[in-house]
Parts: C-alpha cells; structure tokens; sequence
C-alpha cells in the first residue's frame, strides 16, 4: 500500500512527540528508567492512569486513508504490574470527523493477551460508517449510501488492508 507510514518505537528516547495522545508526567520513583504516569484513553470508560514504560508502537498514517491508526504496547510498572504486566491501546484518528478519536486500551496479564487484544480489534466495527464517506461521495441523510456502496466498499477495503499491514508490523502475521 503506497503511503502506509509504519514506525517502530523501541527507544522511549526517540519518542518524545511520538505518543501525543498519551499525557505524561515525570518518572515514578522507584520503578526505573523510562517508566512514567501515563493515561490512555478508553471509548465509553474511564481512562486508564498507569506508570508504564513504551515498549512499541506503530502507527498507519497514510493520506489515502480517512481513518488513521495507531497500536501501542507499554510495560506496566509499580504494584500494578505485579498482576498485570502489559497495557496496549489502539487509537482511530477519524480525520474526516475530527476529534474525539476512537481510542481502546486494557491492562494484560501477559504477551498471548496482548497478541489477542490486538489481533482481535476489528477497526471497520469501532469505525463509524460515516467516517468512509468522505472517500465514497457526498453524505445525504436520507438518501444514505445511495449510489455509494461500491466506493465504500473500496474504502473500507483499503482501511482493512492498513490495519492488517499495521497489526503485522506490530505482532507479525498469524500462523
């Protein structure tokens, strides 16, 4: 897919811009280097404030796309790591919409549940239809996708295929 920007991020050094929906606040003391309060946002729930650390992230930003993606793993420190060692989050940026973006995260007791988590997102599901309108033509409300359903089809079909490329730049591709 031309324009699929995918970056990895192992080095919290270099990622100083790079989590911007993530707020961040100085180092917990005692839980060592790299690890620090973070919230990450959840649709419909409360966030989640954790001291973490980012272990990886990857994000799907290509102009083609009305929806761009992001998938993050983070090392969760302190007592609450002791039971659950992981927190992933995926954000939608629904750039035909604007903001609030759709964002998912959960505390994970350990990698096969990250792997699920992730694995499991279906992002055409969280995405309103409305956000592929823009690539499939003028939205009417009452005429709807009349007209349409073959470009939105095709969008969503490219969105699928972003999330599908992201996802395996992540974990890797399923057996």
């Amino acid at each position: 897919m031309s324009g699929l920007a995918i970056a990895h991020v192992l080095d919290r050094g270099r990622t100083a811009a790079a989590h911007a929906p993530v707020a961040a606040a100085d180092n917990a003391p005692g839980d060592g280097e790299g690890f620090e309060t973070v919230v990450l946002h959840r649709r419909g729930l409360r966030p989640l404030r954790i001291t973490a650390r980012l272990l990886a992230e990857v994000a799907a930003r290509a102009d083609e796309l009305p929806v761009w993606s992001e998938i993050a793993v983070y090392e969760v420190g302190g007592a609450e790591g002791a039971t659950t060692p992981f927190a992933a989050k995926i954000v939608h940026r629904l750039r035909l919409l604007g903001p609030p973006d759709l964002a998912f995260a959960e505390l994970l007791p350990d990698a096969e549940s990250v792997l699920h988590f992730i694995r499991g997102h279906d992002p055409v599901a969280a995405i309103p239809a409305v956000a592929f309108i823009g690539e499939a033509g003028v939205w009417d409300g009452a005429a709807g996708l009349a007209g349409n359903e073959t470009a939105l089809a095709q969008a969503i079909l490219r969105q699928r295929a972003a999330w599908r490329q992201l996802v395996a730049a992540m974990v890797g591709r399923e057996r």
